[in-house]
């Protein structure tokens, strides 16, 4: 480990054009983004048994993001709606690397070199790594509202997401590996209701997501070398089926309960890793099962609201990183955690205090962790937050 700095500004503009009538509405326009940042991170984890520690990961980064864009969406009946839409993204993303270790002021190959060696010229800093990245994405969708309070539909839609370099490489070119863009093909059906006199709220919906160059950290073997290393790559084709659901009663004017679940259920058609092999059976680092109740009292008074809510939320055991999953300590154990909240509001002042606690009964949990250094026995992780408790206080203006 070592100390990190990073630094990031983003500046944004979205350029809208609509227009409709009563049975058609649309809405064209532009994007354009734009990022800069700077990220600074000390490696010193083996510096025990390597004259190269610690090493500086010192890169820079100038994106650029821009898109064209239009939706819009028809009223074939009154109750009959489809929706049309599409994107075209193109993004310009700029690595400047300063990478340097103990051993070394630059451990960045410079052009023409798979690696650096004792020839000056075999390295260069700053050196500029530009990537360019386009694609489409759309949307098609139906709803049908079959009653005032009924409301199905269906959607087809693809998504991207941009591609990248990695930023933490040292003297072989290879782990300066770019990545192409993940893009996820989405079928999805669903119901939006309400019941019994509009006092129950049911939502459901169903999903199948197919994904192609999903972005995942797999094994490489550098260029020139016998040597492998862990970068993220477009290593794995994946599919994601699912449903989530939720429904909220309100049992008086007062009292109201609500609950929801959600299933996600991932599978890697194809992950072949150097080192590892098949890895297309390998587990997704989600939970499969999630869920949530909870419950809620009101009291009016003369002046404000007095409220009392309950929540349960729990989720099914999941790997932390899969690559680890046989590590015990990677292996969060199914878990549920209670919460709470008094709330007074005083209409007067415009104010709302709350006392709330989190994690009521002190779970212990992991939310995060890696191994990247699983072959010297070394891992972390990040344990989720203990019991909390809390005062606060709202004032509107």
């Amino acid at each position: 480990g070592g100390p990190r700095e990073t630094q990031d500004k983003y500046y944004s503009q979205e350029l809208q054009l609509l227009g409709g009538n009563d049975r058609l509405n649309w809405v064209a326009g532009l994007y354009y983004g734009n990022e800069r940042g700077h990220d600074q991170t000390v490696s010193d984890t083996v510096r025990f048994i390597s004259s190269r520690s610690p090493t500086v990961y010192d890169a820079r980064v100038r994106n650029k993001s821009y898109a064209v864009f239009a939706q819009a969406d028809y009223k074939i009946t009154e109750s009959l709606r489809v929706t049309a839409g599409a994107r075209y993204s193109w993004d310009r993303r700029v690595l400047i690397s300063n990478n340097s270790n103990a051993a070394s002021p630059c451990v960045v190959p410079a052009p023409g070199f798979d690696s650096v060696t004792a020839a000056p010229e075999s390295s260069q800093c700053p050196r500029t790594f530009v990537d360019k990245f386009s694609d489409p994405s759309w949307l098609l969708s139906l709803d049908y509202q079959i009653s005032p309070d009924i409301l199905v539909y269906a959607k087809y839609a693809r998504g991207y997401r941009s591609g990248g370099r990695n930023f933490k490489g040292v003297n072989n070119i290879g782990t300066f590996i770019d990545f192409a863009p993940e893009t996820v093909t989405e079928y999805e059906i669903g119901l939006k209701s309400y019941l019994f006199d509009r006092r129950v709220r049911f939502n459901f919906a169903a999903y199948y997501d197919d994904y192609s160059d999903v972005q995942k950290v797999a094994t490489i073997l550098l260029p020139g070398t016998t040597a492998f290393s862990s970068q993220t790559v477009n290593a794995a084709k994946a599919r994601v089926t699912g449903f989530e659901a939720d429904v909220l009663w309100k049992v008086t004017d007062n009292f109201s309960l609500n609950g929801a679940a959600g299933l996600v259920d991932g599978q890697y058609k194809q992950f072949i890793d150097l080192l590892k092999g098949d890895r297309s059976d390998e587990p997704f680092d989600v939970p499969k099962w999630t869920f949530n109740v909870g419950g809620r009292y009101t009291h009016p008074t003369s002046f404000g609201e007095l409220s009392a809510q309950v929540d349960y939320q729990w989720q099914d055991k999941f790997y932390i990183d899969p690559q680890s999953y046989k590590v015990v300590t990677f292996t969060q154990p199914s878990r549920g955690l209670l919460g709470g909240r008094l709330s007074m509001e005083v209409d007067e002042w415009g104010a709302e205090f709350s006392i709330f606690g989190k994690n009521i009964t002190n779970k212990k949990y992991l939310s995060s962790g890696a191994g990247p250094y699983e072959s010297l026995g070394v891992n972390f992780a990040i344990v989720g937050e203990p019991r909390i408790y809390g005062f606060e206080v709202k004032k509107k203006f």
